[in-house]
Formats: structure tokens, sequence, C-alpha cells
């Protein structure tokens, strides 16, 4: 898809329609990350934001998109739970709050050196 040679009225239109509806969704999205983290909507909605601006000043495609998606909610739910639930009977006076941050930091820092490593051209195999 080539980009149109001047920008109609019609154009703008279909663009800021397109940002609005990702907007909605990542607003949501994110207010769901922020309360499930327990830091509150807010937080989530901001970080939503962040990783928005980030991705659309660091490169991609002009379509892409990105934002908090819900299955990685499900699989953070699944990491607080055990962090409130079990952390503590396991390993006594361990902090849950720190094992969260740190589970997600590693997170973050893993997909960055996939990124930079480009495994991404493996998904084809999975």
């Amino acid at each position: 898809m080539t980009p149109p040679d001047r920008v109609t009225p019609i154009v703008v239109w279909h663009n800021m329609v397109a940002g609005l509806t990702v907007s909605f969704v990542a607003i949501s999205l994110g207010a769901a990350f922020g309360i499930l983290s327990g830091r509150g909507a807010f937080a989530g909605i901001i970080s939503a934001g962040i990783i928005a601006f980030i991705t659309a000043a660091l490169g991609g495609t002009r379509v892409q998109t990105s934002g908090p998606t819900a299955p990685m909610t499900a699989v953070s739910a699944v990491v607080i739970a055990f962090a409130y639930d079990q952390l503590l009977a396991q390993v006594p006076g361990a902090d849950s709050e720190q094992f969260i941050d740190m589970v997600l930091i590693l997170t973050g820092i893993a997909m960055v050196l996939m990124a930079i490593l480009r495994l991404g051209r493996f998904i084809s195999y999975v």
C-alpha cells in the first residue's frame, strides 16, 4: 500500500477514526493493566500512552499500532496471583511488590534482547 500523493479531508477523517478506535482499546486495556498491577487505572493508561509514543518514535511501519494486550494481562495476572499467594509461603520475608516489578522488568529486557537479535523471524516455526 503506497501513501496517497496528497492529503485530502477524507484521508484525514479516516486516519482520525482509526486513531480514535485504537486509542479506545489501548486506554481500556491500559486501565486493566493498571488495576491488575495494583497501581491504579491512571498508571496503566499512562503506561499504554508511553509505549505507543516509543513505538511511534522508534519505527515500525506506517500502519503499526502498539499497546497492551489481553494475553499479556492474563499472564501478568498469573504472576501477580503467585506473588501474593505462594511467594510468601515459599520464601519468608520476600516482598511481593518487588517480585512483580522484577518479573515485569526482566520480561521487558528479554523482549528487547529478542528484538535486537531479530528472533521474530522464527515465529513462523511456532
